[in-house]
């Protein structure tokens, strides 16, 4: 969309073609830094309604989770939201982090910590490609539902990895999982 977006209204007179790409990949970093920074910040509000949804999931019984392990800023944003909630609220409220997915079984199976003494080494790398196939299924799965395509790189892949994990251990426990939809929806 971006190089659309220069090829409409002209790219910068100073920029060699060659240098596009990674002309539009500085962009794209410095956009999502300003992102990441703009929704862990004080002055960006909840969604209007999202109190009132929390306080009718708590009163039905509901347990809710607020994933904090899914992005690089993830602690960060989920303390910017648990401040907003209030203490009331977000002491009802599972905050999963990377510490928590690190540390279930599920978490530690397929990051390969702490469970291969007692196994096979063959069955811990069928696992871990197994956990790989399904983060590839779950990926896919829920970029059909957005209208998203999938594009996993190696980079990713750890935090690919923990937002599986986390996203793994929030479902054991709870219905209602709960993320930057509480903030409102910004212009991309």
């Amino acid at each position: 969309m971006l190089a659309l977006f220069f090829d409409r209204i002209g790219w910068p007179t100073s920029l060699p073609t060659s240098e596009k790409g990674s002309f539009i990949k500085s962009v794209l970093r410095e956009k999502l830094k300003a992102l990441e920074e703009f929704s862990a910040s004080d002055s960006l509000p909840l969604r209007p309604g999202v109190e009132k949804f929390i306080d009718d999931a708590l009163g039905e019984g509901v347990p809710l989770a607020i994933l904090a392990a899914y992005g690089r800023n993830g602690e960060k944003i989920s303390r910017s939201i648990a401040m907003k909630l209030g203490p009331e609220r977000i002491s009802k409220i599972k905050i999963v982090g990377n510490v928590e997915v690190e540390e279930s079984f599920y978490g530690q199976l397929v990051l390969g910590k702490g469970v291969t003494s007692g196994l096979d080494e063959q069955l811990v790398r069928e696992a871990q490609k197994a956990a790989s196939a399904e983060k590839q299924r779950i990926a896919e799965k829920v970029a059909s539902i957005l209208k998203l395509s999938v594009d996993i790189t190696a980079s990713e892949r750890l935090s690919l990895t923990l937002n599986v994990h986390n996203l793994h251990t929030s479902l054991k426990e709870y219905c209602l999982i709960l993320t930057l939809s509480l903030l409102p929806a910004l212009t991309r």
